[in-house]
């Protein structure tokens, strides 16, 4: 029954608004999200979430990383960005990119999170 009701469209209109999207989310995110909802979909979803539980920090590791490395982050995603601030500039060859929204920013802002990457590859 929990698994349903956060399956259900209104669990992920609530989550999806409250942690991911700086506007309220869209009509196709939801009808995707329902499409793809399906007990296959769960491990991944589970795994996700058992990180919460297991928190730890790879600062060690992404502060060792030699190759180059891209965080795009969301402007809306303002609890985290003086984090993200720290442990991008304590990195060796990290470039830090900040455009509009806030946590799926492919989904929210598909253009400008490719020309991030396209500007990084490049």
């Amino acid at each position: 029954l929990a698994v349903q009701v956060l399956e259900s469209r209104w669990a992920v209109r609530f989550f999806s608004n409250l942690f991911l999207f700086a506007k309220p989310c869209d009509d196709t995110w939801l009808d995707e999200v329902e499409k793809e909802a399906c007990e296959e979909s769960r491990p991944p979803v589970q795994v996700f979430n058992s990180g919460f539980c297991l928190h730890r920090s790879y600062e060690e590791e992404l502060r060792s990383l030699d190759q180059p490395v891209l965080i795009v982050q969301g402007k809306e995603d303002e609890t985290r960005i003086p984090k993200r601030n720290d442990y991008s500039s304590a990195m060796k060859n990290c470039s830090l990119e900040t455009i509009q929204g806030r946590n799926v920013l492919p989904w929210e802002f598909p253009q400008d999170s490719a020309e991030c990457i396209k500007r990084f590859l490049l």
